[in-house]
């Protein structure tokens, strides 16, 4: 490609590049699927879309030519350049009440022999009131044991609150979810079900894959506004629900075999699958191999459920290429229910094998909410004469606080817990016996007042690690306070710096905002700066806090630094003189109720920001089109990525995006990359990381899932720290994740 070739296509894909070889030939994929088409009986209207993608280093010419003459397709020829993509539009022609079915052939150079694009076409009689159909989950886990050659089943039940009939078509964004029958009918204020099945033979072979199932139903006369509209002019509404394919690798009972000399494990306290009193709370988990074109082989997991025996699998590699994400992964990959334990996961080369961890409510209707597990190294866990300190509990009238405390050498230790209010006090304490490779959850423990727990080893041999989970409870919704110096390893009387902070509306209404802790660890009196760069503003305050004190500020870039509107930067606080620990939590606030979803935002060393020729990884990302963003859907989410600079010096971060493609029929495999610079002292917050990257090319896929993104710093002299923020659409709950 000539370079000014180039530098056109560089500009339109937004200063994206896609890493193709300009000497490979076409390669035509299947960007998205056209979902189906609905509409009413008698009447033209039902639209859908689907796209096709050039990843090869040469042009295409294609032809499509349609089955059946219940649609009309556009355009029909198209030229499809490296590197760009193309839509094609369907209009559903006037038909009678019926289902119809059909195909679009594709025939050009770079495509596949034997492209078929499937349609469906529903068209039906309104009905008459309003329909209100709504599924019982809005995620669905589906485990299939041994190499996936089973055709595993599963069935979605929905209830229909509204006095309309629903009459509507199943279809998935994805080929390997196949409903036994598109159509789809139920009275109303009734109920329904529909069967469905997983294709082993396109289905990805990664260990979880995700795909949705929706049902695009039709609306009655009055529409969504109860307003009449004239006859053949009323749309269609959807309801969607995620679908999780697992891949069951086999594993067996017997006891954790002991750490060898300078062996390091990781350890993930606090995962499980147990029904609680607000729903299915299930956990997943992301392995991801951080060295560059290098597999992580022979990983080994192990999960000790709070009762009942240890499970072990040999998980095998970890690709470089792809994260391998483990959906509900106590049932699915140990076969174990109704239990709260503690994975343990090895390798012989740990320090290339980045292990995220999560537990979430998966049944609430209108969507997911749950927290990141803080996962710890057996070398960072204290023993004899060493302590932790966890910052930034509750115990109020609509909160409280569970502690999980893990045992990391495998061996017997007692650990004492003092419980402390806001003024260092101690408002109660507790001992705690630990086996080996023990993990033990204290349930709600505070008694009022108390904000901190200082975890103190009390005899045995053993070394522990600890977390806490403040629950909200209006919303249900929990997060992890981790004594951050402690698990990331970094000196507490140095600086910290808090990634993200602020105060702003997000997308479907979201309210976001920060609250920070801070608590003077030593025995004498001491003070630091917090500092808030935001928008090119830099904002101080003196924080002095006597002897064992703590202080939570709320909404704290509004009430501490007093800025108003919307402000989205980082905090960093720096000692003076002692010791602190510093915790905080960034969450949407839902003004009508007073609930909070939200995420813990880990303290991070200001020494451990990267610099030139450094990187992060982070694997199992997902961000859902814009559509689904709008639409609000549950149990979808989307990626936001934030880089600060942290130094005072000016950076230039290149991102790769690897990616799969959902609707191609085959598993494709889409590599991209874009350079952002960062000022001095910026958060450069990127919203929706596939579309940051992709650009104007996004469009042309549907929900992204299983998103491998590096962030290396190639050029400049100042220092960056980096996060993820996955939301779920339909509550607005984030996870923050800094790897």
């Amino acid at each position: 490609m000539p370079r000014t070739a180039r530098a056109a296509l560089l500009a339109l894909l937004g200063c994206t590049s896609l890493l193709f070889a300009q000497t490979d030939p076409p390669k035509i994929v299947v960007g998205s699927l056209p979902p189906g088409l609905v509409q009413e009986s008698n009447f033209p209207g039902g639209t859908s879309r689907f796209t096709l993608v050039n990843l090869g280093g040469g042009s295409s010419a294609v032809t499509l030519r349609v089955v059946g003459n219940f649609m009309t397709v556009s355009p029909t020829t198209a030229t499809i350049a490296a590197g760009h993509s193309q839509d094609f539009s369907i209009l559903g022609n006037a038909q009678p009440a019926g289902l119809y079915e059909s195909t679009i052939i594709v025939e050009g150079s770079g495509v596949p022999f034997g492209t078929r694009i499937p349609v469906r076409l529903f068209s039906a009689n309104r009905p008459s009131q309003p329909p209100r159909p709504r599924p019982t989950v809005r995620r669905l886990d589906l485990v299939t044991a041994g190499s996936g050659n089973e055709t595993p089943r599963g069935t979605l039940r929905l209830t229909n609150d509204g006095p309309g009939t629903v009459r509507g078509l199943f279809y998935s964004d994805v080929p390997w979810i196949v409903p036994d029958a598109t159509f789809f009918e139920f009275p109303a204020f009734g109920s329904g079900e529909i069967s469905f099945s997983l294709d082993p033979s396109r289905r990805p072979p990664g260990t979880s894959e995700a795909g949705s199932l929706t049902l695009e139903y039709l609306l009655s006369p009055f529409g969504k506004n109860g307003d009449v509209q004239p006859t053949g002019s009323v749309g269609t509404s959807k309801t969607t629900v995620t679908v999780v394919s697992t891949l069951t690798p086999p594993s067996a009972g017997g006891p954790i075999p002991n750490l060898g000399a300078g062996e390091i494990a990781l350890f993930a306290p606090g995962v499980g699958r147990i029904q609680g009193s607000v729903g299915l709370y299930i956990s997943d988990l992301t392995l991801t191999s951080l060295i560059p074109n290098v597999n992580t082989s022979n990983v080994s997991l192990y999960y000790t459920p709070a009762s009942g025996e240890t499970r072990s699998t040999n998980f095998g590699q970890v690709s470089t290429t792809l994260a391998s994400p483990l959906g509900d992964l106590v049932k699915g990959v140990f076969g174990i229910d109704g239990q709260i334990g503690s994975l343990q996961v090895r390798a012989p080369s740990i320090e290339s094998l980045g292990v995220a961890a999560s537990i979430f409510n998966s049944s609430d209707p209108t969507g997911t909410f749950g927290t990141a597990i803080p996962v710890f190294r057996s070398d960072r866990s204290a023993g004899p004469a060493q302590s932790i300190l966890l910052a930034g509990l509750q115990k109020t009238a609509t909160s409280h606080t569970n502690l999980f405390v893990q045992e990391t050498s495998g061996n017997d230790t007692t650990v004492l817990i003092r419980y402390l209010d806001a003024n260092g006090v101690e408002t109660g304490s507790q001992s705690v016996a630990l086996g080996r490779f023990a993990v033990t959850q204290i349930q709600d423990p505070l008694t009022t007042g108390s904000v901190t727990a200082t975890l103190s080893h009390a005899g045995g041999n053993g070394r522990f690690v600890a977390y806490a989970t403040p629950v909200d409870r209006t919303s249900g919704d929990f997060w992890a306070v981790a004594d951050w110096s402690s698990t990331l390893a970094y000196d507490p009387s140095n600086p910290v710096v808090l990634p993200v902070a602020g105060a702003a509306l997000g997308a479907n209404q979201t309210d976001f905002r920060t609250d920070v802790t801070i608590t003077n660890a030593g025995n004498a009196p001491a003070e630091g700066t917090l500092h808030y760069y935001a928008g090119g503003a830099v904002h101080a305050r003196t924080i002095a806090l006597a002897a064992g004190e703590t202080k939570t500020w709320e909404n704290l870039t509004r009430t501490l630094f007093e800025v108003e509107g919307t402000s989205i930067g980082y905090h960093t606080f720096t000692p003076a003189n002692g010791e602190f620990r510093v915790t905080s939590r960034n969450y949407n606030y839902v003004a009508a109720t007073g609930a909070s979803y939200g995420t813990a935002v880990p303290a991070m060393g200001l020494d451990q920001a990267l610099g030139i020729g450094e990187r992060v990884r982070f694997g199992g990302l997902s961000d859902a089109s814009q559509g689904t963003v709008a639409e609000a859907t549950p149990a979808t989410f989307r990626t936001n990525v934030g880089i600060a600079e942290v130094a005072g010096s000016s950076v230039k971060v290149r991102a790769t995006l690897n990616y799969s493609i959902p609707s191609s029929l085959v598993t494709q495999i889409g590599t991209a990359s874009a350079v952002f610079e960062v000022e001095p002292r910026q958060l450069l917050f990127l919203n929706r990381i596939s579309q940051a990257v992709l650009g104007n090319f996004r469009g042309a896929f549907g929900d992204l899932r299983n998103l491998q993104l590096d962030l290396e710093v190639i050029e400049g002299s100042g220092q960056i720290v980096a996060f993820t923020s996955t939301i779920d659409n339909g509550t607005g709950d984030s996870i923050l994740r800094i790897d």
